[in-house]
């Protein structure tokens, strides 16, 4: 009974040292990919699971990459495999096993994917700017400009909106 504690004990320990020690190697270089802003889940990210993911990842097993679960399936969920980050962790890609897994030739654990083939690098950017970007289920909407007012008539307009307001409330206190 006590050698089985002692193996126990030290296959608990063996496996926690190679745990906190895995990190993905022999990655590919993104750097001269520029960032794409405002990704969207359902219109950019999908599409890609769709095209490369789901022959493997659709449901007969292990992760389901599916419309409709996949999202769920990733962001902050912890991997089944034996590394120390999530699956998707919002606004760091570095420390996604998503990422390691698309990105990396040695990502930790398991093979890359998809299995036979690789994204282009845009392909992965797109998905590293997703995860950095808050891996949001919809894209952060964007400033709509007002058409045809620059940025210094923007602000003329808004100092002149509260010259009129403080004017207003002037002229409210005086009665």
């Amino acid at each position: 009974m006590k050698r089985w504690l002692m193996v126990c004990g030290f296959v608990l320990t063996l496996s926690a040292t190679v745990e906190a020690g895995v990190s993905p190697s022999a990655c590919d270089d993104l750097s001269g990919v520029p960032v794409t802003p405002n990704v969207d889940f359902s219109t950019q990210i999908q599409p890609l699971f769709n095209s490369y993911c789901t022959g493997c990842h659709g449901g007969s097993g292990g992760l389901t990459l599916s419309a409709g679960v996949a999202y769920g399936n990733l962001v902050s969920v912890p991997p089944s495999a034996p590394v120390p980050v999530n699956r998707v962790e919002p606004g760091d890609a570095s420390q996604s096993f998503l990422f390691w897994k698309l990105n990396c030739a040695n990502p930790g654990s398991g093979s890359r994917m998809p299995i036979g083939g690789t994204l282009s690098p845009e392909e992965q950017a797109m998905i590293r700017d997703w995860i950095n970007q808050g891996a949001l289920p919809a894209a952060a909407a964007a400033a709509t400009p007002v058409p045809g007012l620059s940025v210094a008539g923007m602000w003329t307009l808004v100092l002149l909106l509260l010259a009129l307001g403080l004017s207003r409330s002037r002229l409210l206190v005086a009665r």
